[in-house]
């Protein structure tokens, strides 16, 4: 048959779908542990992994020609093509478990697992020989006392001739609990299921297995589900047993206000006027507690002489700001990129002048786009190292922003260059213009600029406490 594809059911588990005119089937590999054909429909990743890609651009469409042990080793060989164009899927079925694709020479083009065998100084990793040379081999001698006997098979051996068997299976059971190649002595008399062969049997108990977790986990979620509506319903009754006492208390208040309703208008008065005077709402608390140890009813008189205080000192205290320093890059366009980077521009052509002959310094790197109106941009760089992407992007956008793809509405590039590129010589016989230089060697291009730019305001904020008397 040939490969039609190849899925990822998660990042241990393959699906390879093979093909002949009259016949499909389904081979099912899990690192370290299966492999068998399936009659079941496996989930597959939406998006498949990188491993699953490889697979699919060098299996695909591929005969599969042998499938073969190496040595004795629980490993198999997958081969697909012949001679020359023939790749090897090695399935490592012990200990962790490994995929690895390779080439016609068994050198490793992609695995699911990177490693080092230090004991046989082998390297599992990509452009690497797989070593197919050191599968373990057979035993010249193997006598009976020398096998190793598994556990199913010797109680099979103890039930078989009489002896009492250790295996206790509930006959209502509802999940499968084991398989084996065929049916023990002391398995006979309990509840089983046969199969036309192994590879069925091994396909049924997994995805019979497969299916259950995915029950398990639907009733989760749907216990959960049924838990955060419960939460919220208990949430909701507590919030309008709050609102309802709320309700209630602003329903005294309510008539209340409505009881002392002159009062309150003389009240909001005195408020409305301290506001008016620019006093700050702690300063107006502290009146209203004033005016209620000595029982005011309204507040009026304290607030009154609060305001008279504040005018009269208002008059005579003179505030006195301390002027902001200029940076000498304030008076361009400028900012600081998202790697800390001081970043300036040209307002105009003169100021384009200025930047490049006074401000280019070495390390470094003009930005620039091939639109009219562009600015010239410095990325100021200091330490000379290599400037990081983004703020490239960043820079690269503002140039082109300032051109006349703003207006436009054309998405293009801009380029960048290092100071040394840049220079005001013209070539003979001709002559630059302000703000107009010359590039020699590469310009790097960047990537499409999105017209899109933001800003910031820079502002202080001063804060000045007054004390007062009553």
């Amino acid at each position: 048959m040939r490969v039609n594809n190849v899925y990822d059911v998660d990042n241990r588990t393959y699906l390879i779908r093979v093909q002949k005119p009259d016949l499909k089937a389904i081979i099912l590999i899990e690192s370290g542990i299966r492999i068998h054909t399936t009659e079941f429909e496996w989930p597959k990743n939406m998006m498949p992994s990188g491993f699953a890609m490889k697979c699919r651009k060098h299996l695909k469409s591929r005969r599969l020609i042998s499938v073969k042990q190496l040595g004795v080793d629980r490993i198999v060989d997958f081969q697909f093509g012949s001679d020359d164009a023939a790749y090897h899927l090695i399935v490592e079925l012990y200990d962790r478990g490994n995929v690895v694709l390779t080439d016609h020479e068994y050198t490793i083009l992609n695995l699911l697992r990177f490693h080092t065998n230090e004991a046989d100084d082998v390297k599992f990793a990509v452009r690497e020989r797989y070593p197919v040379d050191k599968a373990k081999g057979p035993e010249p001698l193997l006598s009976l006392e020398r096998y190793s006997y598994g556990a199913t098979l010797i109680e099979h051996c103890l039930t078989d001739v009489g002896f009492s068997g250790s295996v206790k299976v509930d006959e209502d059971f509802d999940f499968y609990e084991e398989f084996h190649p065929f049916l023990f002595a002391q398995n006979a008399k309990s509840l089983h299921v046969e199969f036309d062969s192994f590879n069925k049997a091994v396909d049924e108990f997994y995805s019979k297995q497969e299916s259950q977790k995915i029950d398990i986990k639907a009733l989760h979620q749907e216990k959960q589900a049924l838990k955060k509506l419960d939460n919220v319903r208990k949430d909701h009754e507590k919030r309008l047993e709050s609102l309802q006492a709320n309700q209630e208390i602003d329903k005294v208040k309510g008539e209340l206000i409505e009881i002392n309703l002159t009062m309150v208008d003389k009240a909001i008065h005195v408020i409305r006027s301290a506001l008016a005077n620019q006093i700050d709402w702690t300063e107006i608390g502290n009146i209203v507690k004033e005016a209620q140890a000595q029982d005011d009813p309204v507040a009026f008189k304290s607030a009154e002489k609060k305001t008279k205080k504040t005018l009269k000192e208002a008059q005579t205290v003179i505030t006195i700001q301390k002027a902001r320093k200029v940076y000498w890059f304030e008076k361009f366009l400028w900012f600081v990129s998202s790697e800390n980077y001081l970043v300036i521009a040209g307002r105009d052509q003169q100021q384009n002048e200025i930047i490049v002959k006074r401000y280019l310094r070495s390390g470094d790197v003009y930005v620039h786009a091939d639109l009219h109106g562009a600015t010239s941009c410095v990325i100021k760089n200091p330490t000379g190292q290599p400037l990081p992407p983004r703020t490239l992007m960043e820079v690269g956008t503002m140039a082109v922003c300032y051109s006349a793809a703003w207006d436009a509405r054309v998405i293009t590039s801009a380029w960048w260059v290092y100071h040394h590129q840049v220079s005001k010589t013209a070539p003979t016989g001709e002559y630059l213009t302000t703000g107009s230089f010359m590039i020699r060697g590469k310009k790097n291009y960047l990537p499409p600029s999105y017209l899109m730019m933001g800003f910031g305001f820079l502002f202080k904020v001063i804060y000045s406490r007054m004390a007062w008397e009553f």
